[in-house]
């Protein structure tokens, strides 16, 4: 048996070689060196460097073997770097210092990096180092755990299309700069932030949008391509800065809203102010609505019921019902849907599938009054349903 066919892979073409360590973990990848003389530098021109959680935490057994292998990684590394990544757990890092980041990320920009992840705890918030701010190639950015401070001349990232932020401290001047100054953002993930309380959001490219956490309003201006919009709101106060209704502000400038994911504290924001029978502009590309309910809240039912009379089109509903205690009673409130509407009442339209998704055993009546329901088409079923959130979304 000659050499080349007992080590086809060697023989490929380099293209297929580059293609199979595209897919395979960084530190795999690294390890191919060792395999022969022409796998030696192979691993040097591949332009994906992840060290993720399985990764840090193999390195993080041995003390500063991860610094090692980061630092001689990109030494070595010949080429350009599309993405760079470096995820752990709470305790993986001790060794890392922000030096040490800061060492790695005044690399990355001389790469042009275009994807960067850093989702990382080191005993305290990162403070990002300015000259990030002035890497011009960066598509997609992730920062978890870290410190937001741009410099005054920073104008935004003129191709970021992508903008994660999780456990991040921000001003609001700064935030206000990263979403103006990137023109191109299409998707913006928000996850308990602090440092500012308002959120105004001018994006025109934006297409996804999602937040977790605490803040005091929200507000879009210029988001014509905005399709899916999920609010998880941890806390809320009563507030309506001078608007007759957070409802009517919200959805007046969602025009292209296909999907929103809706939680009681943000239900309870928009129930804010005296709630109309129906939005002034219907939504009428709204197809799939989640929406978490308190049943004892006439306003929230309101704005439940506006939504629902406002959005002919929708092919999918959720109710999550979250109730403090499993033996929570449930007043007359919670069965008033159609009284709060003249007569004749609403019919419920809903064109495939009303699903109803109790976060614990809700009471049997309370299931047999949503079911039914009067359905304005035959083919719509009411089910109980028991997967995730993100499995309902995508189904």
């Amino acid at each position: 048996m000659t050499k080349a066919e007992l080590d086809r892979i060697s023989f490929l073409p380099d293209h297929l070689i580059d293609r199979i360590l595209s897919d395979l973990p960084t530190m795999e990848v690294v390890r191919t060196s060792i395999l022969s003389s022409k796998w030696k530098n192979k691993w040097t021109a591949q332009p994906n460097l992840v060290f993720d959680k399985q990764c840090v935490s193999a390195a993080a057994s041995q003390d500063s073997k991860l610094l090692r292998i980061i630092d001689h990684v990109l030494l070595v590394h010949d080429g350009s770097i599309n993405k760079f990544e470096i995820s752990s757990s709470i305790n993986d890092l001790n060794s890392v210092t922000s030096v040490d980041i800061d060492r790695w990320i005044l690399h990355l920009i001389k790469k042009s990096i275009k994807v960067l992840v850093l989702d990382v705890w080191i005993g305290e918030y990162y403070k990002i180092p300015w000259c990030l701010f002035s890497c011009q190639s960066l598509l997609h950015l992730k920062l978890s755990f870290c410190r937001v401070k741009p410099p005054t001349k920073f104008e935004g990232f003129k191709k970021l299309k992508s903008l994660e932020l999780k456990h991040v401290t921000v001003t609001q001047n700064a935030f206000d700069k990263l979403i103006n100054g990137s023109p191109l953002l299409e998707r913006l993930l928000l996850e308990h932030f602090d440092g500012f309380t308002e959120i105004h959001i001018d994006a025109p490219n934006l297409k996804f949008i999602e937040f977790t956490g605490k803040f005091e309003d929200i507000s879009f201006d210029n988001t014509p391509q905005l399709a899916a919009a999920y609010f998880n709101l941890s806390f809320y106060q009563n507030r309506l800065n001078g608007r007759s209704n957070n409802l009517l502000n919200l959805f007046d400038h969602l025009p292209r809203l296909k999907s929103t994911l809706i939680c009681t504290h943000f239900l309870k924001y928009l129930a804010s102010g005296v709630v109309p029978l129906e939005l002034p502009t219907p939504c009428m590309n709204l197809r799939t609505l989640y929406l978490e309910i308190d049943f004892n809240d006439l306003k929230q039912i309101s704005v439940v019921l506006c939504l629902l009379k406002s959005s002919p089109n929708i092919r999918k509903l959720a109710l999550s019902v979250p109730l403090k205690k499993k033996n929570a009673l449930l007043t007359n409130a919670s069965y008033c849907w159609e009284n709060l509407f003249s007569l004749p009442a609403m019919p419920l339209i809903v064109r495939q599938k009303i699903i109803v998704k109790p976060d614990v055993n809700v009471n049997s009546i309370l299931m047999t009054k949503l079911i039914s329901l009067r359905k304005a088409s035959v083919h719509a079923e009411v089910v109980n349903y028991g997967g995730s959130d993100s499995q309902f979304f995508s189904s």
